[in-house]
């Protein structure tokens, strides 16, 4: 209660940016050592090169210590030489070369002998998702107590699972995806649940939105839901001039999203197209010379049904095969192609359901000094993968009923709570967005690739999946608390009166519910 004439705020009392109490900041504590334990303590557990690290590698200004294939690709190297960077021209943009250069900064500044740790990297990756989880929990101080419980337990239990943090000690780019997506969702949060201070969280949140869609090339598609959040954040946020504000950055975030699609490597795109006609459509068709046929290319190309871009003398970087194939089929002619036949497309959905959950890699996960066999995978803190994998039936039903049931379930919401606030509204909106996003990140990848590494394709899927499914839980139990909490107020304040009815306007008072 305030006292008239006095400041509703202690005048020593200093606002803190991250507000989290104890038992959270244990919980984020005891994330911090369980990523330690993983990626700095040997054995460390990490993802060897698969052939992808020099897209990282060559701009941030790494080289592997030895050329050899068995030294680079069998087992995971721990140790980097310091290189010129951009010793390699290569053109791919990835926010994950910022957090290598950054990393290079640091490692070249420690080194003791001469070599870069990819360590420091991993310490680093780490960094960024303690800070993520921070955000999101910090936003969500207004819940009840056993909400901002289970909120800060599953965000710890889940994302320092081996599945995601294997990738910490690697030069892969999709390294950068989840972790900036957290933190994007972090400062979503935060700049909903305050009313004041709306500019630097605005500002973190166009930041880490703008890193996640040049992560990789795979998320640029994404831009189109982020733009649709930045516009609706802006005008909710009460910034002056929020309405145009919004427009501009939505259409900033557009422009951005595009320009970085277009500017996508040539030899990328065509791997991803080639794998996806060849390694899954041929492969899986009734009838490949009638594909073939209907795609306008020749009966020549049916040599390569059922092989990758990557096999030995591949035809991919052939002048007479860009002729044959590359001028002839886009990724939208293999679009329009599944529109033809939807149930071709139902069958494609099917085959990438059956690993839509997969979290853990192939790849091993040690150094050749550990003394593991090659491929040896880590068993420590994955009981969330084993348990995503083994409990969520690969299915297309799965996801219609976890994500469509989320959106229809927003959209209800949305109708019945119209008169409530707008950022009431934005919370919705956004996590409806968020499950459009995931159903984005599982097409996207569906479509526009093959199934030969069809995890690391869907690692972002599984974040978002993985978002999804902790808000449906945190909300559930806010839900059934609140519920309980008004029914046991309205109990205890709501005496009979004369009539016979209940109190029910002072229990609505001392409940603090709206009514």
């Amino acid at each position: 209660m305030q006292v008239e004439g006095l400041s509703q705020t202690h005048p020593t009392t200093r606002k803190r940016w991250l507000k989290l109490d104890r038992f959270e900041r244990g919980v984020l504590l005891v994330a911090a050592l369980i990523l330690i334990y993983q990626v700095a303590i040997p054995p460390i557990v990490g993802v060897l090169d698969n052939g992808d690290f020099f897209k990282i590698m060559a701009p941030a200004g790494f080289r592997h210590v030895s050329e050899k294939l068995e030294d680079m690709h069998i087992f995971v190297n721990s140790k980097f030489l310091f290189e010129r960077a951009g010793w390699l021209n290569v053109d791919y943009i990835s926010s994950e070369t910022f957090v290598a250069r950054v990393a290079r900064f640091i490692g070249r500044t420690i080194s003791k002998d001469g070599l870069f740790d990819i360590r420091v990297l991993g310490v680093m990756h780490a960094a960024l998702l303690l800070l993520g989880m921070a955000l999101i929990i910090s936003a969500h101080s207004k819940l009840e107590t056993l909400s901002r419980r289970v909120l800060a337990l599953l965000l710890v239990w889940i994302f320092t699972d081996v599945g995601y943090v294997a990738f910490f000690n690697s030069f892969y780019s999709q390294t950068a995806s989840p972790l900036f997506l957290i933190l994007t969702v972090g400062f979503l949060a935060l700049l909903v649940s305050h009313d004041g201070e709306k500019w630097p969280y605005f500002a973190g949140f166009v930041l880490t939105a703008l890193l996640f869609i040049c992560s990789k090339p795979q998320e640029a598609p994404q831009g189109i839901p982020l733009a649709v959040i930045t516009f609706l954040a802006a005008r909710t946020s009460k910034i002056r001039w929020a309405k145009t504000l919004g427009v501009v950055l939505a259409v900033g975030v557009l422009a951005f999203a595009a320009l970085y699609y277009a500017k996508g490597p040539t030899g990328v795109k065509n791997s991803s197209l080639y794998n996806a006609v060849f390694e899954d459509l041929l492969k899986n068709s009734p009838d490949p010379a009638a594909d073939l046929a209907e795609l306008k290319l020749s009966n020549e190309l049916l040599k390569y049904v059922g092989t990758h871009a990557f096999i030995k003398d591949s035809p991919v970087p052939q002048d007479w095969f860009k002729a044959a194939f590359y001028q002839k089929v886009r990724h939208e002619d293999l679009l329009g192609f599944y529109m033809r036949h939807p149930s071709r497309l139902w069958e494609l959905i099917t085959r990438r359901s059956a690993k839509a959950f997969t979290l853990v890699t192939h790849y091993g996960n040690f150094e050749k000094r550990s003394g593991f066999p090659p491929g040896t995978k880590s068993s420590a803190f994955k009981i969330w993968s084993d348990f995503k994998e083994k409990v969520f039936p690969g299915s297309p039903w799965t996801l219609v009923v976890l994500f469509f049931g989320n959106i229809a379930a927003v959209a209800l919401l949305l109708i019945r709570d119209r008169k409530s606030g707008d950022s009431w509204h934005l919370r919705l909106s956004a996590f409806g967005i968020l499950n459009l996003m995931a159903v984005g990140a599982f097409l996207t990848s569906t479509l526009g690739d093959g199934t030969l590494d069809i995890v690391r394709q869907l690692f972002t899927f599984n974040a978002m999946t993985d978002l999804c499914l902790i808000g449906d839980v945190v909300f559930l139990i806010e839900a059934i608390t609140r519920k309980i909490q008004k029914l046991t107020l309205y109990r205890l304040y709501a005496k009979p009166l004369g009539d016979g009815r209940g109190n029910v306007e002072a229990c609505r008072v001392q409940s603090n519910l709206p009514s």
